[in-house]
């Protein structure tokens, strides 16, 4: 059974300007904001700044995917996750929310409790189950080039040709979700809707 959230997930404009993603990190140990937010005010107050300041969609991240970062497991990254969700969604009810997860378990949670997007680092390479809860509730799905995971990740950036190598991964990832009957095939890597990301300072 197909789970349709009535929200439009599309931010206003869509296709027509560039959308910008403002991240929110909720861990303790990300690159960029890793446990600076750790508490509903500062949560609130930062969601607030960034919808002031014209940011489209909330990205929200319990597990760090910085290199060398460790795994948390789906148990401690819905832990993290949910309840700001929750606190969020009850205060911009409005508000469009990605959650930034490999993880099924997590996306489906996070899908349950309001949140619109999933955006997945790996692009559903490492939890191929995350394609069948994005089409479950049939939601956007943000698919991004990886290799390996945070251990290995920094062995792995080798490239002898980065766009062609890049582009080859983005195409597999999205003939996978092709084969889930996820996405719509009026779409491919060729064509896309670009996001800048506005990260918490």
């Amino acid at each position: 059974m197909q789970i349709i959230n009535k929200k439009n997930p599309w931010p206003k404009g869509w296709g027509q300007k560039t959308s910008i993603m403002g991240v929110i990190n909720l861990t303790p140990d990300s690159f960029s904001d890793g446990g600076e937010l750790n508490s509903s005010k500062k949560v609130l107050d930062q969601v607030n700044h960034f919808l002031s300041n014209g940011v489209d969609v909330i990205d929200l991240g319990a597990q760090s995917t910085r290199p060398g970062a460790e795994e948390v497991g789906s148990s401690i990254e819905i832990k993290r996750l949910i309840p700001y969700l929750k606190l969020i969604k009850s205060k911009f009810p409005d508000v469009l929310i990605s959650i930034d997860t490999f993880n099924s378990e997590v996306a489906y949670e996070a899908l349950l409790n309001g949140a619109n997007w999933i955006n997945d680092v790996t692009g559903g390479r490492r939890d191929i189950k995350i394609l069948d809860v994005v089409s479950k509730f049939n939601c956007p799905f943000v698919i991004t080039h990886s290799r390996g995971n945070s251990q290995n990740m920094n062995q792995l950036s080798n490239y002898q040709n980065v766009l062609s190598e890049v582009k080859c991964s983005l195409d597999n990832l999205i003939k996978n979700a092709f084969r889930k009957k996820y996405i719509s095939k009026e779409y491919n890597s060729r064509s896309w809707n670009w996001f800048f990301k506005r990260y918490h300072s």
